[in-house]
């Protein structure tokens, strides 16, 4: 019996200590993952592999750091798109701007053709026709509505207003003087400009002053494309 106990004692620990020398030897191959606890190693052909664990904690914190980088990447995408959208909106009031501008461009070009100094000059049927004309055109015109909003507070809603109502009442006056129309059109501009070219128009500088920047650059750029379209009208009478 003694011998039989010597002989158990050094062998058990001769198998715990190559069990262990084993355990490491995976730890190095797998470049430090797991412990040896969670180690195992086949004593047939050698191999060292992670167990498979099935429901446990493992694998719940697998799908937990699949589920976090899943997440991550669909805020970028997310984001990239929102920033896509927001270049497409600016784009977007661009243009609706400038399909505004050019409707009030038209209208008027329609009102100088019909205040131009040489329809005394025709007879009064071909004067007749060209009046028919013009106001098909404008009612056609005005078929086409667009509108381009801006967030304001109460001072710069009431600035607006005063400022179209002085553009509306200079639309009017191209059809009675168009040379004083033009300065005073001039003058406007001027108000717009951060350094001024000539003549200001006081009272209309007093306004778009409290108007929000992008309601001045508008009235800035409507104002410029009523001067441009005039001019052009003029050119054309000339021929």
């Amino acid at each position: 019996m003694a011998s039989s106990g010597n002989y158990n004692i050094p062998r058990t620990k001769t198998f715990k200590r190559i069990y262990t020398e084993i355990s490491h030897e995976c730890i190095r191959r797998d470049g430090g993952a797991g412990s040896p606890e969670r180690q195992s190693f086949n004593m047939a052909s050698g191999e060292c592999r992670q167990p498979e664990w099935r429901g446990g904690r493992e694998e719940r914190s697998e799908r937990m750091f699949g589920r976090s980088d899943s997440v991550s990447r669909v805020t970028d995408r997310l984001v990239e798109m929102l920033d896509h959208v927001e270049k497409r909106v600016e784009l977007l009031r661009e243009h609706a701007s400038a399909v505004e501008q050019e409707r009030d461009a038209l209208l008027t070009m329609l009102q100088t053709i019909e205040s131009n100094k040489d329809m005394r000059f025709i007879s009064e049927g071909e004067r007749e026709e060209i009046e028919i004309t013009a106001d098909r055109l404008r009612s056609r015109t005005l078929t086409v509505e667009v509108t381009v909003t801006t967030p304001r507070n109460e001072i710069q809603k009431k600035a607006l207003e005063q400022v179209n109502q002085y553009i509306d009442d200079l639309l009017v006056k191209f059809r009675v003087d168009v040379d004083s129309a033009k300065r005073t059109c001039q003058e406007y501009l001027n108000a717009c400009l951060s350094e001024s070219r000539g003549n200001i128009d006081q009272r209309f500088q007093a306004a778009i002053i409290e108007c929000t920047a992008d309601d001045q650059k508008k009235t800035r750029k409507r104002l410029e494309s009523l001067l441009m379209t005039v001019f052009h009208a003029e050119e054309r009478m000339r021929r």
